[in-house]
């Protein structure tokens, strides 16, 4: 359950209009993610990935 609300935090501080906040939230998504399948398929449930695809386009 932490690590839920860790996640669900973290995808809340992706849609931050602060690009500085923006960028230390994929930072910390990326920790999180990188070696458990589980977080990775629960932040795709959370919508994580439209943000971060929308940081790709961004002039920040």
């Amino acid at each position: 359950e932490e690590i839920l609300t860790e996640l669900k935090q973290v995808v809340k501080e992706l849609r931050e209009e602060d690009s500085t906040k923006r960028r230390i939230a994929a930072a910390r998504l990326r920790s999180l993610a990188k070696d458990d399948a589980e977080a990775r398929g629960t932040l795709v449930m959370l919508g994580a990935i439209s943000p971060l695809v929308g940081m790709l386009d961004s002039q920040d």
